[in-house]
């Protein structure tokens, strides 16, 4: 019997004498087994689902927990469209559970996760910072991990890879210091979004077989995910598909997330098989019009411009740019740009297209997205344009210390509170400070949001919205 059959067991057993703590235990059984994902044994999540459904009702008033369980049971009995009010309802619920200290272990990463998977911006980036901030208080360096790596995904699409860089140090000393063996999420984010392809191959290289050992397919999925990302930036689509192509099947089991699909609808469209990349925009579009986030519309839009033609294509491009603009996730955004940009060009309209492809590659240089800024810089000079030298972001010059106090002055930490942290003393924190503005040209900690990339209080530390 596996782990998470063995949870259902012991929450069945709490159901009428504890339902509280029934609920956590179907939750931990959820996090179990959408970790494990297709290699789940025992029916896996979906097993999980149908038990949680039929021992839902408690004839009480449903806390955060209990909303969670009904949404995510629904949503793996019937689909994400009929599962997304009750999901929304869980996160709302989260969201205002201040003071619920004894959902801290589910709050810490999951709500987060299913904020992604309804692509709601606003919920993700809170939750996910009030998961860290609320460990890091609580010193629970063993579960601090997985939190921070959820974070981290968020972080890519706003387009602050800094921040991730900050949250990878950050998860190597706790790491180190509590032997958690968990997969390099963050690392693996940093490597795809930077398109550092020698990177990312040496971190899946040694994730595959520990992963694979300990039956955890959401790892793998991550890393298929992140490689075709990664390949798309660099303008290898072929292998994109390669590396995604089973998500175009509706039979497979995906779980919730549709990152990987459409990675697959640009790869396969680039690559000129119509037909598959139909088939990735079908699934995305199912996962698209349940949330119905500006967010989630701006994605489709992107992907459907695509596969549409003339007038068509450029409605559909101009409909992508406009709701992620609304949005702040820049990252997502400069893709638009780009893609727009990209077709432009085909179209003969050189100047239209240098506009774009422009306000793209300028965006990716500032975010460190160097993968993407050389496809668009690539497409520039297609247009006759010269481009350009580039030169390095010297936000990646600083070392692992001065970055993650870097971060943490950013986010509105004090000298004598950032020693609360991994650090010695204020008078170190004071020397690493100085050696950071000394590399990044800058006199105060007030100047460092803007040479960070983000707005006061968006970073991993305090925060609109965080206790």
């Amino acid at each position: 019997m596996d782990t998470a059959a063995l949870l259902l067991e012991a929450a069945s057993r709490f159901r009428t004498a504890d339902v509280d703590r029934a609920h956590t235990i179907y939750l931990e059984a959820f996090a179990v087994a959408l970790q494990a994902d297709r290699m789940a044994t025992d029916g896996g999540v979906a097993r999980v689902a149908s038990t949680v459904a039929a021992a839902l009702p408690s004839g009480r008033p449903p806390d955060a927990r209990e909303l969670l369980l009904r949404g995510l049971s629904t949503a793996y009995t019937e689909g994400l469209a009929a599962a997304a009010p009750a999901l929304r309802a869980a996160l709302d619920a989260f969201r205002g559970a201040d003071r619920d200290r004894s959902a801290v272990a589910a709050w810490a990463w999951l709500p987060g996760r299913i904020a992604g998977e309804l692509w709601d911006e606003a919920a993700w980036d809170e939750l996910s910072r009030r998961g860290v901030e609320r460990l890091r208080d609580a010193g629970a360096l063993a579960t601090l991990p997985a939190a921070l790596s959820v974070r981290a995904f968020i972080l890519l699409y706003r387009g602050e890879l800094a921040a991730v860089a900050s949250l990878v140090d950050e998860i190597r000393v706790a790491t180190e210091a509590t032997g958690t063996d968990l997969a390099p999420y963050a690392a693996l984010v940093l490597a795809a979004g930077r398109g550092r392809e020698a990177e990312l191959t040496a971190l899946t290289d040694s994730t595959v077989e520990r992963a694979s050992a300990r039956g955890e397919g959401f790892a793998l999925a991550v890393i298929a995910y992140l490689r075709a990302l990664l390949y798309n930036s660099l303008g290898r689509y072929a292998d994109a598909v390669a590396a995604v192509r089973h998500e175009a099947d509706p039979s497979g089991e995906a779980g919730l997330s549709t990152r990987a699909v459409s990675e697959l609808v640009e790869a396969a469209a680039k690559a000129g098989d119509t037909a598959l990349a139909g088939r990735a925009l079908q699934r995305l579009t199912e996962s698209t019009r349940a949330a119905g986030t500006e967010w989630a519309l701006g994605v489709e839009a992107r992907n459907r411009a695509l596969l549409a033609r003339d007038a068509a294509a450029e409605a559909l491009y101009e409909e992508a740019i406009r709701r992620l603009a609304s949005t702040g996730l820049r990252f997502e955004l400069a893709r638009a740009q780009l893609l727009y940009g990209e077709w432009l060009r085909r179209q003969r309209r050189r100047g239209d297209a240098r506009r774009h492809l422009m306000a793209a590659e300028t965006a990716f240089e500032a975010m460190g997205a160097d993968g993407f800024a050389d496809r668009a810089g690539r497409a520039i000079l297609a247009t006759g344009q010269l481009v350009r030298r580039r030169v390095d972001d010297t936000r990646f010059d600083l070392t692992p210390q001065e970055r993650q106090i870097a971060e943490l002055a950013r986010s509105g930490l004090s000298n004598p509170e950032i020693p609360t942290r991994p650090f010695a003393s204020p008078r170190t924190v004071e020397y690493h400070l100085g050696k950071v503005f000394a590399k990044l040209g800058i006199r105060t900690r007030g100047e460092l949001p803007a040479v960070l990339g983000t707005g006061p209080g968006r970073g991993p530390g305090r925060g609109p919205g965080t206790p």
